[in-house]
Formats: structure tokens, sequence, C-alpha cells
């Protein structure tokens, strides 16, 4: 599903933020399919690749988790 990262990285974060994150793939899909591409805060191209985040919880948290998804890091 195209929603996938998105959930994985919006679980950290909730993580880091100390909130709760109860949201799926399932429940994101058909807003996503229905062309929605901004989710708290987080953009998404066509393919679902995460773009950024505008509500990150610190500066460079979004670049950091990209680089640990990419191996880079």
């Amino acid at each position: 599903m195209k929603t996938d990262k998105l959930v994985r990285y919006m679980k950290l974060r909730s993580k880091v933020e100390g909130v709760e994150w109860g949201l799926d793939t399932e429940y994101l899909e058909p807003y996503f399919n229905n062309g929605g591409r901004h989710f708290f805060g987080v953009h998404l191209d066509d393919k679902g690749n995460l773009l950024f985040d505008d509500q990150e919880p610190f500066k460079g948290f979004f670049n950091n988790w990209e680089m640990r998804m990419s191996g880079v890091v």
C-alpha cells in the first residue's frame, strides 16, 4: 500500500512527540487514493514516497529518518 512508509514514519514520530498513534494503512489509503498527499504535516508524492514534514518534532528529524531508511546511516 502506498501509505506504508507514512505509517512507519508516523509511528516513530508519535513516540518522539509522546502522543498515541492508532491509524493504519487501511484508514489512510482511501484518502491517498482520493488525492490526499498531505497527512499530519507530511507530504507524499504520487507513489507514496515521503517528501518532507512540516511538523517534524525537531529540525532534522525527517532527514535523519530518511537516511536511516535508505541505509545511508
